[in-house]
């Protein structure tokens, strides 16, 4: 990964940051991201995450920025649970398939709010986003954030089979 073991600094996190918005190198640089802001490193953590609300943030909320840009804006502002980027995530993990919405369903995992479940719970019916919606609604249960316990039950279900009453969760 980018510099996930080694980007220390600042400066290097805000490039990392950067590069995390850029359509070239961003699947790589949120992903080095990710590694960082979960470190046990409290310290660096807080850096990374002070890195992604600067860039991040800003590219999210100008409506001149194209779509793709701030997409990845809001994909990388997830990854330090901004719930800014709710509303954009909401709406890529709606998207046709070959879309952003596998990626949006994973980022939607680390924003711990209802909204968010419920926007995960609708992408576990979709076979092109159940993998990631699945793992992002365990990861909010754990966190226990208000109806995700109840939304994992459509992951454990074959798709397709109905999780209310008279389903297998009834």
């Amino acid at each position: 990964l980018l510099c996930g073991q080694v980007c220390s600094t600042p400066a290097a996190l805000h490039r990392l940051a950067a590069l995390a918005v850029d359509d070239d190198v961003a699947v790589a640089a949120q992903a080095s991201l990710s590694v960082i802001v979960q470190l046990p490193d409290a310290t660096r953590a807080a850096a990374a995450r002070a890195a992604i609300d600067a860039v991040a943030l800003p590219l999210l909320r100008d409506a001149a920025q194209s779509a793709q840009r701030r997409s990845e804006a809001a994909l990388t502002a997830a990854l330090s649970g901004r719930r800014e980027a709710m509303p954009m995530l909401i709406d890529l993990v709606a998207q046709p398939p070959g879309s952003l919405a596998a990626r949006a369903a994973l980022a939607l995992g680390g924003i711990p709010d209802p909204a968010a479940v419920a926007a995960l719970a609708r992408a576990s019916e979709r076979p092109d986003t159940r993998g990631a919606a699945c793992q992002s609604l365990t990861r909010l249960a754990a966190q226990q954030v208000a109806g995700a316990a109840d939304a994992t039950q459509r992951c454990t279900a074959p798709q397709g089979t109905p999780t209310g009453p008279g389903g297998p969760s009834s």
